[in-house]
């Protein structure tokens, strides 16, 4: 389905790219319950210009929904841009939340994408044929490293999600 609700005793990762003006403002949430695997419940896209307040309280609106009766959440956020500080001020409340900084050094990027198109390949990271998700699904296959001007965020989201699914597959 396009979006699974919370369920007892479930991990989700929620990674967001957050953008105010031209750029779209992803939050994509994903299943990391299953050892080594991670699926798709949960994707939100707002176009257009955006309220910083607004941003925030989506992510953490989303992030609540996704905790509670035994469920975790945990919420990566890409700093790099969209006052990184203020955004990061914001979500202060959140626990637990993590600052990603997605377009820092090219290495980092590149490590970032190279964990996403591992899970992909291997198997380990499937979300649904439908609906919002189609806008990512044609964001991967479209996705070049100089993304200056091209809708890419939802992959930006994504890979931030999976950096989190990562961290906690090495704490395991």
């Amino acid at each position: 389905p396009e979006e699974v609700p919370r369920e007892a005793n479930h991990r989700y990762v929620q990674g967001v790219d957050p953008a105010a003006t031209y750029d779209a403002t992803w939050s994509i949430v994903l299943d990391a319950t299953t050892d080594g695997r991670a699926e798709g419940v949960r994707a939100v896209k707002k176009a257009g210009k955006q309220k910083v307040v607004d941003v925030a309280g989506m992510v953490v609106n989303t992030h609540h929904s996704y905790t509670g009766a035994g469920a975790t959440c945990e919420t990566a956020v890409d700093v790099t841009g969209m006052g990184g500080k203020v955004f990061k001020e914001l979500l202060g409340d959140l626990h637990p939340m993590r600052s990603v900084e997605f377009g820092g050094t090219k290495k980092n990027k590149m490590r970032m994408l190279t964990d996403l198109k591992g899970l992909i390949e291997q198997g380990r990271l499937k979300f649904p044929r439908s609906g919002v998700w189609l806008d990512l699904r044609r964001q991967l296959l479209a996705y070049v490293l100089d993304d200056r001007g091209i809708e890419q965020d939802a992959v930006m989201a994504l890979a931030v999600a999976v950096k989190q699914v990562m961290r906690q597959m090495a704490n395991a």
